[in-house]
């Protein structure tokens, strides 16, 4: 905490550089930028100073979990999903309590789609229903056909989210999720991607 002491100086005094020096480099300081939060009291700040349009992109924090952060890698548990030899691409971005997933598997030769399940990178907060909430949305894309296929994604546990296809009706969703078959019978180069966003424990 940068403190001051006010040494009054009375007519006829001497008055040695050091006394002036040490305090006016102090004072120096604290105009320059080494506020600190001590200096502060809680209610001192009543106005906002920061210029309309002043804070832009490159001057917010690019660390991870910041407005401006990067996003991080997760490496997923699965249950119904066989990675194999495809590729994966898992990255989230954490800001307070909000969470933003994105997921996508290309599938290799040993691939395989069963029930789509796979795990979030944060735990998701107590208000989600397993089998309920449905948080996100995601595209079964059928490389050979050129066409893709909307998926929803829905909660499975507090740490589990669970891709679910259209039947072939298209008039309800499947509860057991996606499948080898559903929403249409996955191969190489197929694409299994999702976007989620939610509120975290």
């Amino acid at each position: 905490m940068s403190t001051f002491t006010n040494n009054n100086v009375a007519s006829g005094d001497v008055v040695r550089a050091s006394d002036h020096n040490t305090q006016g480099a102090s004072i120096a300081a604290v105009v320059n930028g080494n506020i600190e939060a001590d200096n502060l009291a809680s209610n001192a700040v009543t106005t906002a100073k920061i210029a309309d349009a002043s804070i832009t992109n490159a001057k917010l924090n690019t660390a991870a979990g910041e407005l401006g952060g990067v996003w991080t890698t997760w490496t997923p548990s699965y249950d119904g999903i066989t990675v194999g030899n495809g590729t994966v691409v898992s990255r989230y971005t954490k800001v307070g309590k909000t969470v933003t997933v994105y997921f996508k598997l290309t599938l290799g030769s040993t691939s395989a789609i069963g029930n789509g399940v796979f795990s979030a990178p944060v735990e998701l907060a107590s208000h989600y229903s397993a089998s309920v909430d449905y948080i996100g949305t995601g595209v079964g894309y059928d490389n050979g056909a050129s066409e893709g296929y909307p998926l929803a994604i829905r909660v499975s546990s507090s740490t589990q989210l669970r891709f679910v296809a259209q039947d072939t009706s298209g008039s309800s969703l499947q509860t057991t999720g996606t499948s080898s078959s559903a929403p249409f019978t996955w191969a190489v180069n197929d694409t299994l991607m999702g976007v989620v966003t939610y509120e975290s424990v």
